[in-house]
């Protein structure tokens, strides 16, 4: 039997919960808040959080029925209601999902996406900063050029989209160089450099 005003049935058994089942997923709020609080942090200092735990401990629930919900609200950390959540499992070849993922973001084809993640690993945040303003650009329908007729983002080649990226994230901070190193995940000295080769 259902109580009323379920839909179904609470117990998901081994199954992990996600992001639909929040309104039954209960003794992890605690956990959750505090996951998105060091997340929350995160978008000024970038860098990752990671969750371990042993198998089957509830880690999949927590991030997905947990942790998204607040994000999709946008009360805990403001702003983020507008984020692009993807939740991917890396399968055999994490490669190509990540790629796969990518793109339906927003961006290049998953075969271009992938390619660059091969060739060029250590530039992984550019694919994702790509990603990220792609879905941005659609979602204030601003349109996929700018004024001025620079190209558009799948246009351009990995130094146009590294350049733009920079001036993004020093126009985010306020030209603050140490927090947009961090959020690009690269050192101030590296930042320096591309900010001499790009003349910005």
């Amino acid at each position: 039997m259902v109580a009323p005003g379920m839909r179904r049935c609470p117990y998901r058994g081994l199954l992990p919960f996600g992001e639909s089942d929040a309104e039954v997923f209960y003794g992890r709020e605690r956990l959750a808040a505090e996951l998105a609080v060091k997340v929350a942090a995160r978008v000024s200092r970038g860098g990752m959080v990671v969750v371990t735990g042993a198998s089957g401990s509830g880690k999949s629930s927590l991030l997905r029925a947990g942790l998204l919900p607040v994000l999709a609200r946008g009360r805990q950390i403001p702003g983020s209601d507008r984020w692009a959540r993807i939740v991917m499992t890396p399968t055999k070849d994490p490669l190509t999902e990540l790629a796969a993922r990518l793109a339906a973001v927003g961006g290049p084809d998953a075969l271009a996406v992938r390619d660059g993640l091969a060739r060029h690993p250590e530039q992984a945040h550019l694919a994702i900063w790509s990603a990220v303003l792609a879905l941005a650009a659609r979602r204030d329908e601003e349109p996929p050029t700018s004024g001025d007729g620079a190209p558009r983002l799948e246009d351009m080649s990995l130094e146009e989209v590294e350049g733009l990226l920079i001036k993004k994230a020093l126009q985010r901070f306020n030209g603050n160089v140490s927090h947009a190193a961090n959020a690009l995940g690269l050192s101030r000295s590296a930042l320096y450099r591309r900010l001499q080769r790009y003349g910005l």
